[in-house]
Order: C-alpha cells, then structure tokens, then sequence
C-alpha cells in the first residue's frame, strides 16, 4: 500500500505540468526578440515558486492520506476513538501549509491524541515546523543579527529563488528570540577519552555589553567579563601544513560567563582527553589574576604547567615603554635572560629623558617583571605563537561586540554556547533536533554527547519505512512514508 497512489502522483504532476507551462509560455515561445536582464530574473522566479507550490501540494496530500491510513487502520478504534477533525497550518522551509488530520482520544489514558502531529514530532499550537527553527538556530550561530536571520529566513520561505524584497517577508526579530529560547543551553561532550601526551591552551576575556546587570554602586549597566579558550593539540608549520599556512590543529573551542570557569573546563577537559595520560600542558594568556587562578587548578598530578605570557602582550607593553628599536631589542634582551638589575637601569634611563611618560613606563615595566617567567617559558620551552587575540576577535568579538547592542546575563550563556558549537564544527540542525526531545529534562544545561549527532537516525528511517503502533497489546504494520 503505497502512500500516495500512482494515480494521484499523476494528477498532482499534470497540473505542476499545466501550470508551468501557461506561466512559462512567453519565455519559451519561439519569437526573435531580444531579452532583458529580468527576463531570466523573472524566468527563475516562476520555477522556483512553481515548484515550491508542488511540494506543499505534495506535502499535504501524504499528510491527509497518512491520516486517513491510521483512520481506517484494523485495531485503531480499540485504543483510540474519533473525537474531530480540524486543519492545522504550519510554516516550513517551503512556505506555509495547511493539512486536514484528525484528533483522537486515547480509550485508556483519556488523553488527547493527534497521530500525524505525534508522528512527525509537531508540538500543539506550534506555528513555525522544526526545520524552520533548526535553520534559525544554525544560522544564528555564525550571525550577530536576529534581524538579519529573520531576514534571510523568511526570505527564503517564500521561495528559494524570488524577486521580492526580503524585508517584506522578514521573520520578527521577537519571534526569532522566541525560537532560540525554545530550548536550554547545550554542550557537546565526548563519549571517548583521547589519548594526548601533550596540550595547548589560549585563555582571555572578552567584555560583553549588558543589559538588565545593573552595578549598584555606579547605577548603571556593566559589561559582562565573558571568559573563553582555545584548546588544541598540536601546531604545525607552514611547510607541513595543507593551507601553507602555519596552524593549530585538533583545536576545541569553550566559552563562558559562568564564574566557575576552572570547573566547568576541568570537566569538558575530562570529557575529551584521559587527564591520566597528560604529560604536559602549554597554558598562553595575558596573565590576568582570574586567569592564574584558573591555571593552578590545572595543575594535575604527573602533568608538567607550562605557563607563558602571550608574545602580543609581551611585545605591546615594551611597545609602550620605548618605540626605539635597538633600545626595545635591548629591554627584551634583558627580559630573556633575566637580567632585573640592568633591565631596572634601563627603566630609569628612559624615565630620565621622558619624565612626563613615567607613570606608564613603571606600569608597564611592572607587569613584565611580574610575568618574567612566563615571559622566559615561552621563548625557551612553549615555543609557539599565542593567537588568543585573533581568537577572541573571530570567535567572540565578530559575533556579540561588532555592532551596538547589549544582552542579558540569562541569556548570553545559550548563544556562547550556540558559537562555541558552530565554532568546533558540529552540525547545529542535528543539535537543535537533539535539544528539542530533550528539553523537558530538569537540567538548566543539555549535555549531548558527540557519538549521537550523526545521521544515522535519518538513515535508518529512510531504509526501514515500516513503523509499528501497539494496539491493545498487538502489533499492526504499516507505512508512513
């Protein structure tokens, strides 16, 4: 029993058939005049639309015959009987649909039951389908718009291909906002510990406009110190790289506002590498208090710290003490070899000649004896280039500080987490799909582990198109789709 019968696919074609042809008819008759530019503008638009009206078309008719199918299936009517029959419209990625199915009530649990709905995962009242949101969520992941998701979206609802302006078919921003927040925050975790000797870690901040976090003291909003790093597990060459290029490889991205940072990326890091196992870990940053904290809780048994001073800030604040080279050559000379004594001499020769610079000159000069040794391990034992800058600027900065806007401490949470995904390159439709059947959980953070965000669920579903329903104990077959 095929779900939609071959007579019915034929009826269905013909009038695609039909109406293509009248609305094509004047490009396609054979009439020597010179065409425009929208001419194949107007050419590509009839298609796509056309074809799009298809596939609803196609799309409600197997949703009415499945309907009707569980209707008259034998054994239907010992567990659920008819209560009414009621049209339902949803949008999707092909534009809006309206269905006739029918609602049922359970005999046993006196409960309201929609088969087709149920089957296909559609909550009640649900007004935009799951791959609609599944492609907001994914494309908000690399956007610092809503607006511009809304959008593009919407845009593409309409028709893959139209000659309408996007912003007369724009999904609201609110409505966007409202489908991000249908589901809680997410982290990927592995279900399998590698086995690493060695790892590196970049770790910064960034600052985050707010809204609704407000400073008591100041009365006003303050920023969010949102904290972030790159984990990776080698750095390879320019000559031996694919890209020409020199590159960290293996690399694993983990943002957070949380205050317990350290906590949180013990527990990632034991999710992904046997920490048994570590021998050494390169720990780069800018040397901030928070940062150091972080760094002595890495500190595990039978694993070596290696802490560095990022080159960048190394670099910059010589930078501001001296812009003449052979006298910053000298000062980091100094700094290499540990020499405070002449370093200190040299301070004081150039707060001789610039008295007005002294106060910045002391500062800076502070903060690289501070961090000497980090500045030593780095030259001499870490040996590899800190790019937690360009980190912080593509991954944070791009998304959440380019353009004026603020968020709430309640929500930036769910979209670091949103990028840190994207970031580390998982398939974010399949995230959603997953979160989604998750969502009831009592945990405020979904955990999904790695190993269950492939396509084997679609793939078994496509090759075994038989699906059983319990009927009083028993089993009926049939097909859905």
């Amino acid at each position: 029993m095929a779900i939609i019968s071959r007579d019915l696919f034929s009826n269905l074609s013909n009038s695609f058939y039909e109406v293509l042809n009248s609305t094509l008819k004047e490009f396609m008759l054979p009439a020597p005049r010179v065409g425009s530019t929208y001419d194949f503008l107007s050419f590509m638009e009839t298609i796509s639309i056309e074809s799009e009206n298809f596939v609803r078309i196609l799309i409600v008719a197997m949703l009415e015959k499945a309907d009707l199918d569980f209707r008259t299936m034998p054994g239907r009517c010992e567990r659920y009987y008819v209560k009414q029959t009621r049209s339902r419209t949803i949008i999707t990625m092909y534009g809006e649909i309206t269905y006739v199915r029918t609602e049922y009530v359970d005999r046993f649990t006196n409960s309201p039951y929609i088969y087709i709905d149920s089957k296909l995962g559609l909550k009640p009242k649900e007004r935009f389908a799951p791959d609609v949101k599944a492609r907001i969520y994914t494309m908000y992941s690399d956007c610092k718009s809503m607006i511009e998701v809304g959008k593009n979206i919407g845009d593409i609802i309409v028709a893959k291909y139209h000659n309408g302006n996007p912003l007369d078919y724009a999904i609201p921003r609110q409505t966007i906002q409202n489908i991000l927040k249908g589901i809680k925050e997410v982290r990927i975790l592995s279900d399998t510990k590698k086995n690493v000797e060695t790892l590196n870690i970049l770790m910064d901040e960034k600052y985050i406009p707010a809204q609704f976090n407000k400073d008591p003291i100041a009365d006003e909003n303050k920023s969010m110190m949102t904290k972030a790093c790159l984990i990776f597990e080698d750095y390879i060459k320019a000559d031996n790289s694919d890209t020409k290029r020199n590159k960290y490889d293996k690399c694993v991205y983990y943002s957070s506002y949380h205050k317990d940072f350290a906590g949180e990326l013990i527990d990632y890091l034991d999710s992904k590498y046997e920490l048994s196992e570590l021998k050494t870990i390169n720990f780069m940053s800018d040397g901030a208090n928070w940062i150091n904290e972080v760094a002595k809780q890495l500190k595990f048994p039978d694993t070596k710290l290696n802490k560095g001073l990022c080159p960048f800030h190394a670099g910059q604040a010589l930078d501001r003490i001296t812009r003449d080279e052979g006298i910053y050559d000298k000062a980091y000379d100094y700094l290499i070899h540990k020499d405070i004594k002449n370093f200190d001499k040299l301070i004081e020769t150039l707060i001789e000649n610039e008295p007005s610079k002294k106060d910045k000159i002391n500062k800076n000069a502070e903060y690289l004896k501070r961090h000497i040794d980090e500045i030593i391990t780095q030259k001499k034992v870490i040996k590899i280039p800190c790019a937690m800058e360009q980190v912080i600027s593509h991954h944070i900065a791009s998304q959440f500080t380019c353009v004026p806007k603020a968020y709430s401490p309640n929500n930036i949470n769910y979209y670091m987490a949103n990028r840190d995904a994207y970031k580390n390159g998982y398939n974010m439709k399949l995230i959603y799909a997953k979160a989604r059947d998750l969502n009831k959980n009592k945990e405020e953070v979904i955990k999904i582990n790695k190993s269950e965000l492939d396509l084997s669920h679609f793939d078994n579903q496509y090759k075994l198109p038989y699906y059983e329903l319990k009927v009083n104990g028993g089993s009926q077959r049939f097909v859905l789709f």
